[in-house]
């Protein structure tokens, strides 16, 4: 399973856990500033927006569940509550609790939820989050920039694609041997 595909599943079963009205995960890389918004569920409108980024330092409970490893609870007193989840009751809040790693927390797991003091919630989520976090570990990594080289100078032998590109500095298309013959060119014959 891939990581979007764990935070995906892991989001549902927490939203569906809590009952909750919707809910987000949101993941930012160690010794960053931000959290970053990696899934949700059931937020909609513009106000994602507001969620897409949000402060390490911030008063929010996503922010203030990673700095103290702890869950956290916001009342809703940000008008993008109403505004991202039609219907909202009043008293809801966003309950959040730290996906957890090594050193300090991967990133957060928070779901909508009027239900800001129930022990036995923060226990399912705060296992809902340790999966996460264990599957994330287990996933594969994808490739890092310095180790993925240009498609034209790999080895497409073995695919059954070819690689194609256009350098729009001198107009000159670029193939490899593998496109050629999947276009039924040959590639000796080829001049480009």
């Amino acid at each position: 399973m891939n990581a979007y595909d764990t935070l995906r599943l892991g989001l549902n079963r927490a939203v569906a856990v809590a009952q909750a009205m919707g809910g987000m995960v949101h993941l930012g890389p160690l010794g960053s500033s931000g959290l970053y918004l990696a899934v949700e569920s059931n937020v909609e409108g513009a106000a994602t927006q507001g969620w897409e980024e949000i402060d390490r330092h911030s008063p929010e409970a996503p922010a203030y569940a990673v700095r103290t490893d702890a869950p956290a609870w916001t009342a809703p007193t940000r008008p993008e509550f109403a505004a991202c989840l039609p219907g909202v009751p009043s008293g809801a809040g966003l309950l959040s609790v730290p996906v957890p790693a090594s050193d300090e927390p991967l990133g957060v797991l928070s779901v909508f939820t009027p239900m800001p003091e129930a022990p036995a919630l923060h226990q399912q989520l705060t296992a809902v989050a340790s999966w996460i976090a264990d599957c994330l570990r287990d996933s594969p990594t994808p490739p890092q920039p310095e180790d993925a080289g240009r498609p034209a100078d790999c080895d497409t032998a073995e695919l059954p694609a070819g690689f194609c590109g256009w350098d729009f500095g001198t107009g000159t298309v670029i193939w490899d041997d593998a496109a050629l013959g999947i276009l039924g060119i040959d590639a000796k014959g080829f001049d480009g």
